[in-house]
């Protein structure tokens, strides 16, 4: 069962990383959503604010990402340890002694909770994925409205209207119950 628990969470970390992908930055020609709920242009005087304001966005939003994702796969990799760990328990140099720390052999074994947590992570992960392959450029971290822009009912969005979102939700749930 621990092998199959190792399986369980390397395929939830990768869909979680997926998950997380990168998405394209809005041009100056786009319109971009501000604070007080309208459309507007982009014009020359916000032009300049908005690229810095955009741009420390984007970075923020990215570097959210990549910290989420270096998380997830150090939590991966200690979690890998005790299975590990536990699959090689009674090694007959006793080489693995110091990994006693680590807690029990019981600490690896596969629950229900565990099973439902790295369900929804996979399943969020694939959701988000699919998002941004339908969408493609238009999926943006910035709510903008692009050129030649369209409602797009295909892929997820046949079944979901935010699927990007609703698969971010499965991945946050499922990771607190793998890793809390």
């Amino acid at each position: 069962m621990s092998a199959f628990k190792l399986l369980l969470l390397l395929s939830s970390s990768i869909s979680f990383h997926l998950g997380l992908g990168r998405t394209s930055s809005p041009s100056p020609e786009d319109k971009i959503m501000v604070n007080e709920g309208t459309w507007r242009q982009v014009g020359l005087p916000a032009e300049l604010f908005l690229k810095v304001n955009c741009s420390s966005r984007i970075a923020r939003d990215i570097s959210t990402h990549l910290f989420s994702q270096a998380t997830t796969w150090l939590a991966t990799a200690a979690e890998s340890i005790v299975i590990l760990h536990s699959l090689l328990r009674h090694p007959p140099d006793n080489t693995l002694a110091p990994l006693d720390a680590l807690g029990p052999p019981e600490a690896s074994q596969l629950t229900v909770p565990f099973v439902i947590g790295a369900s929804l992570i996979i399943v969020g992960g694939i959701l988000r994925f699919a998002a941004f392959q339908t969408l493609g450029p238009y999926y943006t971290f910035i709510q903008c409205l692009r050129k030649e822009h369209k409602l797009i009912t295909t892929g997820p969005y046949a079944i979901i209207r935010h699927p990007g979102y609703a698969g971010l939700l499965y991945c946050i749930t499922g990771w607190c119950i793998v890793h809390g």
